[in-house]
């Protein structure tokens, strides 16, 4: 459960951060620089998160 609950933020995050970029490509392209960096910042610690909760699993199962 842990893995998964470690995973839910940063991908809730990304889901809310994707609806802003679509809002500010809609209206006129708002603020869409600085929302792409942070997209892009976002998606490497989601990428991370990902990784080190598979690392995890797989030294637990080697125990």
């Amino acid at each position: 459960m842990q893995p998964m609950k470690s995973n839910v933020l940063p991908f809730l995050g990304l889901l809310i951060l994707t609806v802003f970029i679509l809002l500010s490509y809609l209206n006129n392209s708002i603020f869409l620089e600085n929302l792409i960096a942070c997209s892009v910042i976002l998606g490497i610690v989601f990428l991370l998160k990902i990784g080190e909760s598979q690392t995890s699993k797989k030294r637990n199962s080697t125990k």
